[in-house]
């Protein structure tokens, strides 16, 4: 007995030995075992709960990445040197001065070589209202690159809707589906037990196959937008865009009132903008014109020398210069009634621009307030339809309605969702079309 206590005890103690050296090892597998295991629930989680995509941020995005963002500031950018070339009328001319003549008659000859500066003294303003034109002209380029971006926003802000609505739509068709199956289920139960027909079952079928093949177009819609989508922005968040997106970016940016609506389009709006610096570039080519009739005064000074006859002489000098022009073939007459008649035909056009976009303000008002009632009209015809399901479903529970006239009910109700769909798209176009109309630009 002595000798197998003996013999157990130095078991357990090598057992017990062998379990201490193994715990660390097993502590280190079911560490990285539990970390795999966070890894693998994580990836679902974070797939499921995309963030989402912004309407703001879609733009931004597309901004940045547009070509011809680029292209439009490098013709802004280049119509600034206009002013520079303007104001150089300001500045003191340096030229040489070179005189080679003689009469061969009387063998008199002239070499005379040197430098002449030239400033001039006065001119009306002239010069001061070509500085304006162009200056005037620089900044109506600059508004046009707003108008660039003003663009590309609106081809943004099309191809989000249209995501949208495809995406919904889509949504709309799988639920469907989805209740077809269901219907199928209970209908053959109902079958083979005598209480519906085939004839109500083959009708089911029908249904399902008709919206699986919508399905199919509907999901093809939407891949297509997405692919626009990406296209225009260069992200790869296509697939989080969201009708509460575009709710947040017509709240956060809409008009409280019309006329603060029209206000804004009139001062924001950059083709506005850029037809008024026009009219003031034209009004200062005017000034420009007028003022190139008058005489002007120049300062001259020269230093120069040279031979006549033979003799060495110094030709340096200083004059003041008056000069007017008195006859030019009718050119500077014409040139000035030219830019008045183009002021003239620019005036017409700015008024005409103003009223067409204070115009286009004020329908898109209208028409947002006339789709806000009609999809309300279409949520409450949704909310009836549903009702009118359940009275179906009642009904045929208590034997005085068929499966047949549930799903015809159910069809109604999911047809008036897709109304709805719609609807709204036709609302989320005019807001975000009326938020461009008044120069919001991202």
């Amino acid at each position: 007995m002595t000798g197998q206590s003996n013999s157990d005890a130095q078991f357990n103690t090598a057992e017990t030995r062998d379990f201490v050296a193994v715990v660390p090892f097993l502590r280190l597998a079911l560490f990285v075992c539990a970390c795999w295991a966070g890894l693998v629930f994580m990836v679902p989680a974070a797939g499921a709960q995309a963030a989402p995509y912004p309407v703001v941020t879609a733009i931004y995005d597309a901004l940045n990445r547009d070509a011809r963002i680029g292209a439009a500031q490098a013709q802004a950018d280049g119509a600034r040197y206009t002013i520079s070339q303007a104001k150089a009328g300001r500045y003191p001319t340096i030229r040489s001065v070179s005189d080679f003549s003689g009469n061969p008659l009387t063998m008199d000859s002239t070499q005379v070589f040197g430098v002449a500066v030239d400033q001039p003294i006065l001119d009306w303003g002239k010069t001061r209202a070509e500085v304006q034109a162009a200056r005037r002209l620089a900044e109506a380029e600059l508004a046009l690159v707003d108008a660039t971006r003003l663009d590309i926003a609106e081809e943004v802000t099309t191809a989000y809707v249209t995501l949208v609505r495809e995406t919904e739509a889509l949504n709309i068709l799988q639920r469907q589906l989805s209740d077809l199956q269901e219907q199928v289920g209970g209908l053959q139960a109902q079958v083979s037990a005598g209480v519906a027909t085939r004839v109500d079952l083959r009708k089911v079928e029908t249904e399902i196959s008709l919206t699986r093949s919508e399905i199919a177009r509907a999901e093809y819609q939407v891949v297509r937008a997405e692919q626009q989508l990406q296209r225009l922005t260069g992200s790869g968040q296509a697939a989080s865009v969201s009708q509460e997106q575009l709710e947040s970016f017509y709240f956060a940016f809409r008009a409280s009132t019309l006329e603060e609506a029209q206000t804004r389009a009139q001062l924001k709006h950059p083709e506005i903008i850029a037809f008024s610096r026009r009219l003031a570039a034209k009004q200062a080519e005017v000034l420009a014109a007028q003022r190139g009739r008058f005489p002007g005064i120049n300062l001259r000074a020269q230093l120069a020398g040279g031979w006549r006859n033979g003799e060495f002489g110094d030709e340096s000098g200083l004059s003041l210069n008056f000069s007017a022009p008195l006859y030019a073939g009718n050119r500077l007459f014409a040139g000035q009634k030219r830019v008045e008649e183009e002021l003239k035909g620019l005036q017409q056009e700015y008024v005409f621009e103003l009223e067409r976009l204070v115009e286009n303000v004020t329908f898109g008002w209208n028409n947002i307030s006339s789709l806000e009632r009609s999809v309300g009209q279409l949520q409450q015809q949704v909310r009836q339809n549903q009702s009118r399901v359940s009275d179906v479903e009642e009904e045929r529970r208590a034997g005085l309605a068929t499966t047949g006239d549930v799903i015809d009910a159910k069809k109604a109700w999911f047809r008036s969702q897709e109304l709805v769909v719609d609807e709204m798209s036709r609302l989320n176009e005019a807001r975000t079309m009326h938020l461009l109309d008044m120069g919001t630009v991202q």
